[in-house]
């Protein structure tokens, strides 16, 4: 069983954030959970996330929270939502 917790990330004022999270790939009788990055920036930022790509195979149990992303204040966002892949 694994657990992955990946990046948090806060920043304000002026900033350019890029956050990457966790790739979690496994196979054969594994159960994995993977909660991907959370992002928060306020005041004049610009905030890119790619949330978690779970790939998983054989007798698996994938449980993937995808990034929450919450930002004020001249902001502007872009998320790429999360992507599961079973073979």
């Amino acid at each position: 069983m694994t657990t992955t917790t990946p990046t948090t990330t806060t920043s304000s004022e002026n900033t350019m954030t890029t956050t990457t999270p966790t790739t979690t790939t496994s196979s054969e009788n594994t159960m994995t959970t993977t909660t991907p990055t959370t992002t928060t920036s306020s005041e004049n930022t610009m905030t890119t996330t790619t949330p978690t790509t779970t790939t998983s195979s054989e007798n698996t149990m994938t449980t993937t929270t995808p990034t929450t992303t919450t930002s004020s204040e001249n902001t502007m966002t872009t998320t790429t939502p999360t992507t599961n892949n079973f073979v």
